[in-house]
């Protein structure tokens, strides 16, 4: 997740979809009884982000909530499969979806 865009008006994701940042979302279109945060799938893949960066932009999507007193649930990174043409990736990936994960479950017992 790129936390950057909180207050977009249009963000781009690395399929080109657009929509708006969370924040934004939590203030124009609320209000929310909860959000549910699914993120960091298509981070597995840039190495360039370490698992803990990824699980520290997690973690501002859901401060975003909390400041706009909305709760939030966390949800793990889920299983992927990448393309055949990958498969040398693939452990590498499991792997590190655990780590995230693992991350991610520290901080929901922590919150």
């Amino acid at each position: 997740p790129r936390s950057n865009g909180l207050d977009a008006h249009k963000l781009v994701d690395c399929v080109e979809r657009s929509g708006k940042g969370l924040r934004r979302i939590l203030n124009d279109d609320g209000p929310f009884d909860a959000v549910l945060i699914m993120a960091g799938t298509n981070d597995l893949a840039d190495d360039n982000v370490e698992s803990e960066q990824l699980v520290k932009h997690v973690q501002i999507l859901h401060r975003a909530c909390h400041t706009a007193g909305v709760p939030s649930i966390v949800l793990s990174v889920p299983p992927s499969r990448p393309p055949s043409e990958f498969d040398d990736l693939r452990e590498r990936r499991r792997e590190r979806r655990d780590e995230v994960n693992g991350l991610l479950q520290e901080f929901a017992r922590a919150a």
